[in-house]
């Protein structure tokens, strides 16, 4: 009986430990990015950057998409390893989209969207 109890805890406990390591971590980003002034207006930022994120959310989707198809080729019903790839892949190919239009364009930059982000964030919040 102890034994079922501790393997059914063991996740819950590490979905904690990774909350807390996330909390910190995004305190620590939070304290080195600091939000100042930004150079322009939201609406500028969106004008140039909101394409960049309806882009990501499609291709995350598609990810998504290959996890249901290996459900319905491949894998189990019950098989979690298809969600986890799926939702990996999707997190990956939305990363990969954003690094390559910041790095590749001559008119948007990673900065610049990571200003666009902390407005949104402002705004949001008031």
């Amino acid at each position: 009986m102890l034994d079922a109890m501790d393997t059914s805890l063991r996740p819950i406990v590490s979905g904690l430990i990774g909350a807390l390591l996330a909390h910190v971590l995004i305190r620590w980003l939070g304290r080195r990015f600091p939000i100042e002034r930004k150079p322009h207006s939201l609406s500028w930022y969106e004008q140039r950057y909101s394409w960049i994120e309806k882009v990501c959310l499609v291709v995350f989707l598609a990810g998504i998409g290959v996890a249901l198809v290996l459900y319905r080729t491949v894998l189990a019903r019950n098989d979690p390893r298809g969600a986890a790839f799926g939702f990996v892949l999707g997190c990956l190919l939305a990363f990969a989209f954003l690094v390559a239009v910041t790095t590749f364009s001559r008119t948007h930059s990673f900065r610049d969207y990571w200003d666009y982000q902390a407005l949104k964030s402002l705004s949001l919040g008031r």
